[in-house]
C-alpha cells in the first residue's frame, strides 16, 4: 500500500527544478481550464457532475501556487464563477476558504496588470454570490483596492471594478441583491 504525502509536506522537499515542474503545470492546466470555462458545452458538463473536483485544485492553485500559476487559477475561478452553479459551489465553502480565496484575489489585484484584470474579474462574477458579496464587504481593504482599480488605465479592468463597487453598494445599501450585471470573462 502507498502512502499519502500532504501537498504542502510535498511542496517543502521540491527541489529548484521540481518547482520549476510544478509552475509549469500548475499554470498550463489552469490556464487549459480558464480557457474550458469559456466553452459553455464544456463548463454546463462540468458543472453537470463535479464542479468541486474541478474547483478545489483551482483554488489550491490561487492560494498556494507560483504568481504565474496563481494568475491563471485567478482567471480559471473567475470564468467558472460566471455559471451560477459554480458561484453556489464557492459560496458553499467554509468561511475561512472564502477568505483565503478572496483573500488570494486581493493579492492579484495589487500586482501586475494582467493579475489585476484576472483579480478584478473573479471577485466581479464572485460577489454576484450573495453570501460571496457579504464576505468581501468584511474583508479589511477590499472596498480599497476596488477603489483604486477604478482609477486603472486599463478599462476592462476598470469596468469590471465599477461593476464590483455597484454590486457590493446594492448590498450595503441593502436593495435587493440580484444577478443583473452580464458575466465577465477572461
Amino acid at each position: 500500500s502507498t502512502r499519502g504525502v500532504s501537498s504542502r509536506s510535498a511542496r517543502m522537499v521540491l527541489s529548484p527544478e521540481d518547482l520549476d515542474e510544478r509552475m509549469k503545470v500548475e499554470g498550463n492546466c489552469s490556464a487549459l481550464l480558464a480557457l474550458a470555462a469559456k466553452i459553455p458545452e464544456v463548463s454546463q458538463r462540468i458543472a453537470a457532475s463535479k464542479p468541486r473536483e474541478v474547483l478545489e485544485p483551482l483554488i489550491s492553485v490561487l492560494c498556494f501556487g507560483t504568481h504565474w500559476a496563481r494568475g491563471h487559477a485567478c482567471r480559471a475561478l473567475g470564468n467558472f464563477a460566471a455559471d451560477r452553479v459554480f458561484r453556489e459551489e464557492i459560496a458553499e465553502l467554509p468561511a475561512p476558504m472564502r477568505q483565503q480565496i478572496l483573500n488570494a484575489m486581493m493579492d492579484l489585484m495589487q500586482e501586475d496588470p494582467v493579475s489585476k484584470r484576472y483579480g478584478v474579474m473573479a471577485v466581479v462574477n464572485l460577489v454576484r454570490s450573495e453570501v460571496i458579496a457579504r464576505h468581501y464587504l468584511m474583508i479589511r481593504g477590499g472596498w480599497a483596492v476596488l477603489q483604486g482599480l477604478q482609477k486603472s488605465s486599463d478599462p476592462d479592468s476598470k469596468a469590471d471594478a465599477d461593476r464590483a463597487i455597484a454590486l457590493l453598494a446594492r448590498l450595503r445599501l441593502g436593495t435587493s441583491h440580484i444577478n443583473w450585471m452580464p458575466d465577465s470573462a477572461v
